[in-house]
């Protein structure tokens, strides 16, 4: 991640300098962060229609999405859609999903079958191993498509930047960790 890093250390201001500055590590940090591709992006703007228009291709956008973005910029994050609800509706912060599916899956366990808490153990851990290991399954061979069946075709892209690029190509985008609960309620 040495681009990254240095292409963040750029955007930082210059204050100041140390005793035995050397002008050459200066143009040195610069060339780093230069390494960087852009491919056009405003992040002061929606990127998912901006990813449908872009002329690239799959490996472009798999480099793309090996280069995490970090902004040291007053927004610190970025726009998926231009559209204020759209927007909304892709944000969430992680806690929201077990605060909106464990009480749902209590009342199943508990209410809806009548279990008592030693018929209810075992199932917990069963489906606890299962969806551990379900999400390990779409995860790596249906969220990471770049790698193994994505189209090389700027739909599919963007589409899998909805689904999952954004995860990775953004990883302190602390408000789209997890995938949104109300799209799941749809």
């Amino acid at each position: 991640h040495l681009p990254a890093a240095f292409f963040i250390l750029n955007q930082l201001p210059v204050i100041g300098y140390m005793e035995g500055h050397d002008e050459h590590h200066q143009g040195t940090v610069a060339a780093e962060a230069e390494k960087i591709k852009h491919y056009g992006f405003d992040y002061t703007k929606g990127i998912f229609w901006q990813m449908l228009n872009a002329k690239w291709n799959l490996d472009e956008y798999r480099n793309y999405l090996d280069q995490p973005k970090t902004f040291v910029t007053p927004w610190r994050g970025f726009r998926l859609f231009d559209n204020p609800i759209m927007e909304l509706v892709t944000q969430g912060p992680w806690w929201m999903t077990p605060i909106t599916f464990l009480p749902v899956a209590n009342y199943f366990l508990f209410v809806v079958n009548q279990l008592t808490i030693l018929q209810t153990l075992p199932l917990f851990f069963a489906g606890w191993f299962m969806w551990s290991f379900t999400e390990y399954a779409l995860h790596r061979w249906a969220f990471h498509g770049e790698i193994y069946w994505l189209p090389d075709h700027p739909i599919p892209i963007a589409l899998h930047f909805l689904v999952n690029g954004q995860h990775h190509g953004f990883p302190q985008d602390a408000s789209r960790l997890t995938f949104p609960v109300l799209p799941c309620m749809g």
